[in-house]
């Protein structure tokens, strides 16, 4: 009796371990990356559109329930773009009833609702299943010269059980600068005026050379010694 005890107690326990096993949305299986798009840009200055794609990949072995995505930004780096319509600057955008957003990739996905105003968004969908991932874009612009420690997006969602977990995003930095100054070439090439030519003076420089050239001629000429018959 008391073997089958211990084997229906072992057998539970494997059930158990199989079933925790079976449904694990582990936070570190889910990736969260951010790119941008000025990555190589040289001088960035206000005004300047900068481009980010979120990627979302699923990487454990359950479905992620009642997602939702959600990031703020600093003082000064307004969203213009959010991942589901661009933002008006005195307005926000509110999504009530089911939309889409489109992917990088081209597809669609599908979501509840989604909120965002010039500093902050976020948007929720059911569920995030083992293996697939979910892209989007959003679009920022800074007003003033200065570097922004942007906000890592923050992914929340439920497990199996219902228990909540959040992962968040890496971290960007962006630096905008004043436009480039144009260099002062006069310093190192200067500049010379063309005028038109003043042929008056030209012409009676001219005539006063020749003048000249004749008249010492005339006095070279008479003052040579008579030479002898």
């Amino acid at each position: 009796m008391k073997t089958k005890i211990v084997f229906l107690l072992a057998l539970m326990l494997c059930m158990s371990m199989a079933s925790t096993h079976a449904f694990n949305t582990d936070p570190s299986k889910i990736a969260v990356i951010v790119i941008h798009d000025a990555a190589f840009e040289e001088n960035l200055t206000p005004g300047t559109w900068v481009n980010f794609t979120v990627i979302v990949k699923n990487l454990s072995n359950d479905t992620m329930r009642n997602v939702n995505i959600s990031q703020s930004f600093p003082r000064d780096l307004h969203l213009v773009v959010s991942p589901f319509g661009q933002v008006n600057a005195n307005a926000t955008l509110n999504i009530t009833s089911p939309a889409t957003i489109s992917m990088p990739t081209g597809g669609t996905w599908n979501i509840t609702k989604g909120f965002a105003n010039s500093s902050y968004y976020e948007f929720s969908f059911p569920s995030l299943v083992n293996g697939s991932s979910i892209s989007y874009t959003f679009s920022l612009n800074a007003t003033f010269e200065r570097v922004f420690d942007i906000n890592p997006p923050k992914v929340e969602y439920l497990d199996h059980w219902g228990d909540p977990y959040t992962v968040s995003g890496n971290r960007v930095s962006l630096e905008f600068s004043p436009p480039e100054e144009k260099q002062d070439i006069e310093k190192y090439y200067p500049e010379f005026e063309v005028k038109e030519p003043d042929w008056e003076l030209i012409i009676g420089t001219g005539l006063t050379l020749v003048a000249s050239a004749t008249v010492i001629s005339a006095l070279v000429y008479f003052r040579r010694p008579l030479s002898s018959k």
